[in-house]
């Protein structure tokens, strides 16, 4: 009997690979290891901390079924890709045909003199997000270490359950690399008049225990309860000595192939084509994951799945009741070219420019146009004959169907 394919991992990547294997070969013998249980929806944990969502909520798609599958509630520890084993936690090694890695990615703990001594919480997983809320009480006090999407949305998270937040980012700007100077200031507004403080080009220099933690400075700030949220890196440490090709992410080609035989890559963990840069970069959105993850499983199950790369930038989200949209290369310097840019009180609309292609938008308060930006960016397919409606925002289908 043939081995069998064997997914590690239990997020998004993996639901759809065991998709869209099962809709090529409905009784196809596969192995998941599942280092967490049960499948949920990670992008609506803010929601289970700030109180609006249940973890049945988070739990309401199931994973695929067939005759053939086995889930392990187990992790994957080491790779041999010469004996085609895949070691794991507690159920011995399991042999493969093929593999996908779909691990995702992991909490970064910064390296903060008394931080490893607090109960500190990141927000990464079901068990953070129900910790996190249990930990939540009106009227205390909480800090946030780290200014990104994750951040952000852990501090309106617990200040809609009564709490006083504080935002601590080392960076001079809010939703660093994901927002620009501009549309991260308009965020910051709104975060203040909800009553969260935000604290940028600040760093937490030292955590005081229960007490709180010391800037660096000099200031310090009560914490009952202390969120890290200073970025995530891909889940890669079980597969040291593997020989597998790494450039921040595992490399991986359109077909999701690594540099191992029959062996695949998808989601967090996955370094893919950047469809604006050229190169390689891990991009950590859902959707990029999902669609990582069905041509993978395509490609597993024999067919010809093909995954061309994305965005490592594409935010669609509203933040403190504001509607954001971030695509592409958001910097105000690109290579050739110009960056086109309005503001009227929180509507803000800037699009990036090199050559005869956009490249990238930043959109907050009215964002009906994303769709087609994230089209013409994504395509690459020159702007030239719609050039003057573009600039005066006033794109819209006709002109890409012309």
């Amino acid at each position: 009997m043939a081995p069998p394919l064997v997914i590690a991992g239990n997020g998004i990547a993996a639901r759809a690979a065991m998709a869209a294997i099962l809709a090529r070969q409905p009784a196809a013998a596969i192995v998941q290891l599942a280092a967490e249980p049960d499948f949920y929806y990670r992008p609506l944990l803010p929601q289970l901390v700030a109180g609006t969502r249940t973890a049945a909520d988070l739990a309401a798609v199931s994973c695929p079924a067939g005759p053939g599958i086995t889930r392990l509630h187990d992790r994957a520890v080491g790779l041999d890709a010469g004996a085609r084993l895949v070691r794991t936690a507690a159920s011995g090694d399991i042999p493969y045909q093929r593999l996908l890695i779909a691990t995702g990615s992991e909490t970064v703990w910064p390296a903060i003199p008394g931080l490893g001594a607090t109960s500190a919480v990141g927000l990464r997983t079901l068990a953070d997000a129900e910790r996190l809320a249990g930990l939540a009480q009106a009227g205390q006090r909480a800090v946030v270490i780290g200014g990104g999407l994750v951040g952000v949305k852990a501090g309106l998270a617990l200040a809609a359950r009564g709490m006083m937040v504080s935002i601590v980012e080392v960076a001079d700007q809010l939703l660093p690399r994901r927002l620009d100077r501009q549309a991260a200031a308009l965020v910051a507004a709104r975060l203040a008049a909800a009553g969260l403080s935000v604290r940028t080009g600040e760093r937490v220099a030292e955590v005081l225990g229960e007490k709180g933690v010391r800037l660096a400075s000099g200031e310090v700030l009560p914490a009952t309860v202390l969120v890290v949220a200073a970025g995530a890196r891909p889940a890669l440490d079980w597969l040291a000595g593997s020989g597998l090709a790494v450039e921040g992410g595992i490399v991986v080609d359109d077909r999701l192939a690594t540099s191992l035989p029959d062996v695949y890559a998808a989601g967090d963990v996955a370094a893919s084509r950047d469809l604006v840069t050229g190169r390689r970069s891990t991009i950590g959105l859902w959707q990029a994951a999902q669609a990582m993850g069905q041509a993978a499983g395509q490609v597993m199950a024999g067919g010809k799945g093909r995954y061309p790369g994305g965005l490592a930038v594409a935010n669609a989200t509203e933040l403190a009741g504001l509607p954001v949209v971030a695509l592409g290369a958001i910097d105000d310097e690109p290579p050739a070219g110009e960056v086109l840019r309005e503001q009227h009180g929180e509507v803000y609309r800037k699009l990036v420019l090199a050559g005869d292609r956009l490249v990238g938008a930043v959109l907050t308060g009215a964002v009906e146009r994303s769709g087609l930006y994230a089209n013409l960016i994504a395509s690459g397919r020159p702007v030239t004959p719609f050039l003057l409606p573009l600039r005066r925002g006033q794109l819209h289908a006709g002109h890409l169907l012309a």
